[in-house]
């Protein structure tokens, strides 16, 4: 019997063992530390830093390959602190890095472990603080800011314990705008309408050593409200604080984006804007309804086939230190369309009215999700359409299913039928009115008289004197010599003029605009035409200096600039062909003698370039010629860096396996500049960057 119990015991042993034998080859042990895997991931992993100089702040890997890592420094000047993974930040366990300053130039040794026998070990640099560390810790307020007033000047800068001193210095040519004070504490600016692009040095010296860099700033006027607006929907490419009250939302806010398109009136209800795609967080979103107070910030425009709208970017808020209109108001804008009026287009992105206008053209039904014209408008020559927009997601969507859309489309309207509409003005190569509700289409009413004379159409014509006495006078280039000219009057129109800049030269006085050459300005001049009741406002510039055409040149040359320093890939730049000071200066192009230039072409005032196979200097030469003053030069060069091929990359990305890695190659064998790819290797070797981007460093 203990026979036959012994023998059945040694069964089921062996039947357990082999059940945990099973279930090994199913499931592996976990923790358990491969270590030739480890060494093959720490053997792929690449450190960018590897022989370089080292400075500031930067991040290291908490895990390389799936494996735990442990970097040590050794060196106090480059200290590494532990931080554990937080998925509320969403960030892996990492090291952060902060690397200091030493006293003379230091090999310092920072090694990564996966284990305590799979390691690797990396040489970095660390030099003493210098003069340039100084310049690029240093933030100067103003760079490439417009500056309207005299501000104050840094004469000391603190950096990693240390003090370096500052001298300001601006070179003659931009005398006329700005200049040092004589104790070198402040920057004294004179306000000028001419906009220039000025340069400011700073000379920094720290233990004996002296470097410069020099600053961009935009030296201008404070304007008033009206002038500031025109002067937005009359130029692209500017910014302005905006203060208003939202009209309706355009394209609905993106929570992957952090952005929202719409139309806002500003808080003297004389102008409007369409924001795109500006900057918001979630909690403003929900409170941009209409007539919410908002703030905008950081934006600049750009004309979209006669809309003007900010770019993408900027920043809105809700502006709680007023209250929220219940009602937003309406502008009448049938003056200013009939007498084709500048200052229509201030309201673009509000809401305005047309009064009893008559149906010149009734168009098909309206495509769904597309933006579409119903109807066509017309009195006294002009015409305005009446459209649904794909851009108004705030009232409704161009959708079947969406009965505002609806209704709207459905409309009724025949041709010369009288119509009166309300809705936000918006333009594609011509006014359009976007009614936000079937209401904003309202049919009846009496058309107007034969003959009827509108107080715009007098307006308009008082206008086209005013420009015609500017042209035939000179006023639309630069005035070298003194003039006094009267205003022209216009029967049942009155037609007053002020000097709203910083002038030296021009003056109005009853009636009469006076021009006294002084030094180099653009006085801005406006002029208000009244008819009856209805009052309009434009704004003229006069340019006027006391030089010769020699001596304007002899301004000009110093302050011409271009925006370009380098080209890191193939594409084109449009090279400026006027006068930045003086717009009557003619520019030309040409690549500079004896230089290499087979990989660039100039069209005009069109340079191309195709990069080369290796990094090269690219010279062009701007001629500044007027009248028949001897024409100046100057040279621009401008740094065209190397075309990048595969053969750099390295081996070890075409023996990786499939997964996500962080690498790098040298765009040219004997060092230079080193991209940075994060990104994806997919299972046939090739390197996948499109969810990543790309980035450079020198």
């Amino acid at each position: 019997m203990k026979k036959i119990t012994s023998i059945l015991l040694v069964a089921l042993l062996v039947l357990t063992c082999a059940m945990l034998v099973a279930c090994d080859q199913d499931t592996p042990p976990t923790g358990t530390f491969d270590k030739e895997e480890a060494q093959a991931k720490l053997d792929l992993y690449i450190f960018e830093k590897e022989g370089q100089v080292i400075s500031g702040e930067f991040v290291l890997p908490g895990e390389i390959g799936g494996f735990k890592a442990t970097w040590t420094s050794s060196s106090e000047y480059v200290v590494l602190t532990e931080v554990e993974a937080n998925e509320d930040l969403e960030i892996d366990r990492q090291y952060t890095v902060k690397v200091g300053y030493p006293d003379e130039t230091t090999d310092v040794t920072l090694t990564v472990a996966l284990s305590d026998d799979v390691k690797k070990s990396y040489s970095v640099v660390v030099n003493p603080l210098s003069v340039h560390d100084f310049i690029s810790a240093y933030t100067f307020v103003q760079d490439k800011a417009t500056v309207v007033k005299d501000f104050a000047l840094d004469q000391t800068f603190d950096h990693a314990g240390k003090t370096a001193t500052i001298a300001w210095s601006v070179d003659d040519a931009y005398a006329d705008y700005i200049e040092i004070s004589q104790d070198g504490s402040k920057c004294l600016v004179y306000p000028t309408s001419l906009n220039p692009t000025v340069k400011i040095k700073a000379t920094f010296t720290y233990n004996g050593a002296t470097a410069t860099k020099t600053y961009r700033m935009t030296v201008s006027e404070t304007k008033t409200h009206l002038q500031e607006v025109d002067y937005w929907y009359s130029n692209t490419g500017v910014g302005m604080e905006m203060t208003g009250y939202v009209v309706a939302i355009a394209t609905q806010y993106s929570s992957s984006y952090g952005n929202v398109s719409l139309y806002i009136v500003d808080e003297d209800f004389c102008a409007g804007y369409y924001l795109y795609r500006v900057k918001a967080d979630a909690s403003t979103a929900e409170r941009l309804v209409p007539g919410a107070p908002v703030k905008v910030t950081g934006t600049t425009n750009t004309n979209y086939s006669g809309l003007i709208e900010t770019n993408a970017g900027g920043t809105i808020t809700i502006d709680d230190s007023r209250q929220a209109l219940e009602t937003l108001p309406v502008h009448a804008l049938d003056d200013e369309v009939i007498g084709d009026l500048f200052s229509a287009n201030y309201h673009q992105s509000t809401l305005v009215s047309l009064t009893n206008w008559k149906v010149d053209e009734v168009k098909g039904a309206p495509a769904e999700g597309q933006t579409s014209t119903l109807f066509v408008l017309e009195k006294n020559g002009k015409k305005v359409s009446v459209v649904v927009s794909k851009y108004m997601e705030g009232a409704y969507t161009t959708s079947a299913s969406d009965s505002v859309w609806s209704a709207l489309a459905s409309h009724g309207v025949s041709k010369g039928d009288i119509v009166s509409v309300t809705g936000v003005l918006g333009n594609y190569n011509g006014h359009q009115i976007m009614p936000l509700s079937i209401d904003g289409i309202v049919k009846g009413g009496t058309a107007d008289p034969d003959g009827t004379e509108y107080a715009g159409a007098k307006a308009g014509s008082a206008v086209t004197a005013i420009d015609a006495l500017f042209e035939e006078n000179g006023f639309n280039s630069i005035v070298a010599v003194g003039k006094t000219v009267a205003l022209p009057t216009i029967e049942g129109a009155t037609i007053e003029a002020q000097v709203i800049s910083t002038s030296r030269a021009v003056t109005v006085e009853n009636g009469t605009i006076v021009v006294a050459p002084n030094k180099l300005e653009n006085a801005c001049v406006q002029i208000d035409i009244t008819v009856g009741t209805f009052k309009t406002s434009i704004f003229r510039y006069i340019k006027s200096a006391d030089m010769d055409d020699a001596s304007k040149l002899e301004m000009e040359q110093p302050t011409f600039d271009i925006d370009l320093e380098s080209f890191e890939a193939d594409g084109t730049f449009e090279l400026p062909t006027k006068g930045i000071l003086f717009s009557a200066i003619n520019v030309s192009w040409a690549f500079k003698a004896d230089t290499n230039h087979d990989f660039a072409t100039l069209t005009g005032a069109t340079l191309t370039v195709t990069l080369p196979e290796e990094a090269t200097t690219l010279t062009l030469v701007a001629t500044l010629s007027i009248g028949d003053a001897t024409p100046v030069t100057k040279d621009f060069s401008i740094r065209i860096d190397a075309r990048i091929t595969q053969q750099y990359l390295p081996n070890a990305i075409t023996e990786a396996k499939a997964g996500t890695y962080k690498l790098s190659m040298d765009t040219t064998p004997k060092g230079g500049k080193v991209l940075y790819f994060d990104g994806t290797l997919n299972n046939k070797g090739a390197l996948n960057t499109t969810d990543n981007a790309n980035r450079a460093a020198d």
